[in-house]
């Protein structure tokens, strides 16, 4: 039965085992759950009563092996390359003929000829040129911003000689930083690498059949020579002043841009078609941006010709799949393309975001001859029908209405299973992590690698850190510390890295809702038991780290230790990830009453020698662990130790405080009325009043893909099918608990919770 507000609902949410329904395929093995026994399997392996040293020893090595384990596993069919762990089958089993060549999904090896092409060597031979902005985050990874405008092209019109003249090229605005050198990687060009691709493609890809192979060009591309000081681009100083480099004459002298339109400091933005033409947002957004061009297009890295999307197969593979397999093709080309993968997932949220809007026509029949001016009046009357309708895409994974419905998810399960225990912080240390490293290399011992190629390595494998993410979780967390129930999301750092938020439900925690003023007895049973998970102690608080990061260190050293070097090894991690360094305008520093500025993490803390549970000035229980150091975050000792890297760990101590922190960390891209009510305007202001409201609601789907920036790893997390939460083996199922409450009342109800 669910329970809304407090008290019993007409409409239920049930959980049952199974989890990310949306997800396409989930490429891992299975682990045991809490109740499979695991604790025992430890107790006959190191003894009857094992000591909190050999359990730590145990689940420690239980990590280790499980990193182990993970390899690449290649597919002789269908040619997929997907990391799991040990494997002697295809992951798609019976489906696997339907990926394989004889169903014309095989895009072949890259020829020599077209091998190790740089980016404006692909411009120059490319017939068609998709319109989209890419840019690197800072230190790693790429990302994308905005949609893709994708629309069908006479290619034949304005392609036909081949290569393109560089001052013909598309426009190309590259920020890039003054002390930063952009090399052969991107705008190397060399005219016989060009004529030799060109050669190949006319004689094997039917695309390239009719072209000209145009000496006039050739003659004029230089024999190899980096082309960046001969296209459009600006250096951005430290202080963040843009300096324009444009080798043609402009008819202003203004050298800055304007506040606002530069959001990111490390920029390649491609708008990869001719800057004097220009699409309207209708042309962006009419039927034609639903299908993959027609006219004689196709994917640069389709070098043959096979694998289109668009050809007749035996097998119907969809689009999700389709993307999803190109990713996982053996050689990594397409993953690690600069433009490809965020073109792939850019179109595939539009298609379904249109799809999506015909489907809700169809499903709300007072909805399928409305006008734009029938709409307005409706929503003036009825305000929440904003929910209802933005509630229909919630489908569109990693979009706003995605996660506001799984918060509303999220708190039904508190609702159902009471109040968590633990809230969980996972931050990545990617950069470092040797075991990492080892299955990215293949070698055990990558401490020579350099701070380029460990970039690179990150760069070329986006959504490698994910399986050490369901490592921690599965094989220790939930079964060292006895979790039955668990919630938990992946969102993206700045630069791009997996972060995790979470929370558990813990098998034996007392529960702090029954904790009153005055009650010491629960108190003190609260405070022995969260006191054994969390702490703020340094073992050696005074420590200065020196010599190599010690997120680099190798688990096997760290088992084997004695207990004073491992305390030592925690406290130059401590130091080094879960340290509040200093506080800042622009990260913690609030303004209170009065102009005092003071820290939103309440830095620095005072020092205890025990943990304790008191009640505020508001009367809300609050929770303070033994501590030695004002400015460290509170961790779990062996948690903090097998993860190296940022593990924060909280107790949850009031349902009012959890309610903030799903709100603030679960649901960050959650839709706020008020800008819904702003999204909705901006589209109509786009119609006229008697057009159908078909087309603005597709609009509107498609504009919820666009209100966020992606990075390369979250693009390939999304396209690939892997999860973007998990619910600990639960699913959310509706249940119409009145008979006299009709489906459209029950939608109604849902985008109330889920969308406002």
């Amino acid at each position: 039965m669910g329970y809304q507000d407090g008290g019993p609902s007409e409409w239920g949410i049930l959980t049952t085992s199974d989890d990310e329904t949306e997800d396409e395929e989930e490429f891992t093995d299975s682990e045991p759950d809490s109740d499979s026994g695991e604790v025992d399997f430890m107790m006959i392996v190191t003894g009857a009563n094992p000591s909190e040293a050999e359990k730590t020893t145990y689940f420690a090595s239980k990590f280790e092996n499980c990193m182990k384990s993970l390899n690449y596993y290649e597919c002789n069919e269908c040619k997929e390359k997907v990391l799991i762990r040990d494997q002697i089958k295809c992951v798609h089993g019976k489906r696997c003929i339907n990926f394989q060549a004889c169903n014309d999904m095989d895009p072949g090896d890259v020829p020599e000829e077209l091998s190790d092409l740089s980016f404006k060597e692909e411009q120059l031979i490319a017939r068609v040129h998709p319109v989209l902005s890419v840019f690197k985050l800072k230190g790693i990874q790429y990302g994308y911003s905005g949609n893709v405008i994708n629309f069908s092209q006479d290619v034949a019109a304005f392609s036909k000689k081949l290569p393109h003249r560089l001052q013909d090229l598309p426009s190309i605005l590259v920020l890039k930083y003054e002390n930063e050198k952009y090399g052969s990687k991107y705008f190397n060009v060399r005219a016989s690498k060009i004529v030799k691709a060109l050669q190949w493609l006319k004689v094997n890809n039917k695309y390239y059949c009719d072209i000209e192979i145009c000496e006039e060009n050739i003659n004029d591309l230089p024999v190899n020579e980096n082309v960046y000081g001969k296209i459009q681009g600006c250096s951005v100083g430290e202080n963040g002043s843009i300096h324009i480099n444009d080798n043609e004459k402009t008819s202003s002298n203004n050298d800055e841009v304007q506040d606002g339109e530069l959001d990111f400091g490390n920029v390649i933005h491609e708008s990869r078609m001719p800057i004097t033409v220009s699409f309207s947002t209708e042309e962006q957004v009419e039927s034609t941006i639903v299908d993959w061009p027609e006219m004689n297009t196709t994917p640069d890295d389709e070098y043959n010709s096979d694998a289109d999307l668009r050809c007749q197969r035996d097998s119907k593979v969809n689009a999700s799949d389709y993307f999803q397999h190109l990713l996982n093709y053996k050689d990594g080309r397409f993953a690690r393309h600069p433009t490809f993968r965020f073109f792939a997932l850019n179109s595939w949220m539009r298609w379904t975001a249109c799809t999506t809007g015909s489907i809700m026509i169809k499903n709300v029949p007072q909805l399928k001859h409305v006008t734009v001016s029938n709409l307005k009046e409706m929503l003036k009357k009825d305000p929440s029908l904003m929910n209802k309708i933005i509630y229909q895409s919630s489908n569109i994974r990693g979009t706003k209405p995605f996660w506001s419905k799984r918060t509303g998810e999220l708190v039904d399960m508190v609702e159902q299973l009471g109040l968590p225990t633990l809230f969980l912080t996972l931050s990545s240390a990617d950069l470092h992590w040797p075991d990492l490293f080892r299955i990215l290399t293949g070698n055990l011992d990558n401490s020579q690698l350099t701070e380029k190629e460990r970039r690179d390595l990150l760069q070329n494998n986006p959504y490698a850190v994910d399986k050490r993410v369901e490592c921690i979780i599965d094989t220790v967390i939930c079964t060292k510390y006895n979790v039955k129930d668990y919630w938990y999301r992946v969102e993206y750092q700045h630069r791009g890295s997996p972060h995790v938020h979470g929370i558990l439900w813990i098998k034996g925690a007392p529960n702090v809702m029954d904790i009153k003023p005055g009650d010491d007895e629960k108190l003190k049973e609260a405070e022995d038991f969260f006191s054994s998970l969390i702490t703020a102690v340094n073992p050696d608080p005074n420590c200065e780290c020196q010599g190599t990061h010690p997120c680099r260190t190798l688990h096997e050293d760290v088992i084997h230790k004695s207990e004073k070097e491992k305390d030592e090894d925690l406290a130059h991690l401590l130091v080094q990830c879960q340290t509040h360094t200093k506080c800042a305008e622009n990260y913690c520093l609030r303004t209170k009453r009065g102009g005092l500025k003071q820290c939103r993490f309440k830095f620095p803390h005072t020092l205890r020698e025990k943990g304790r549970f008191y009640f505020d000035e508001n009367g809300e229980l609050q929770y303070e662990p033994a501590r030695n150091d004002p400015l460290l975050n509170k961790f779990n000792r062996f948690l903090m130790a097998i993860w190296c890297g940022n593990f924060d760990t909280s107790p949850v101590v009031s349902k009012k405080l959890l309610l903030v922190y799903l709100s603030k960390y679960i649901s960050k891209s959650e839709i706020r009325s008020s800008s819904l009510k702003d999204l909705f305007e901006s589209v109509f202001a786009e119609f006229s009043d008697e057009d159908n409201v078909l087309k603005p609601i597709r609009r509107l789907y498609i504009r919820t893909c666009s209100e966020r920036d992606y990075s390369a790893q979250e693009v390939c997390h999304i396209l690939s099918g892997r999860k973007l939460f998990s619910a600990g083996g639960r699913k959310f199922v509706v249940l119409n608990l009145n008979e006299n409450l009709n489906e459209e009342d029950v939608y109604e109800e849902l985008a109330q919770r889920g969308g406002a």
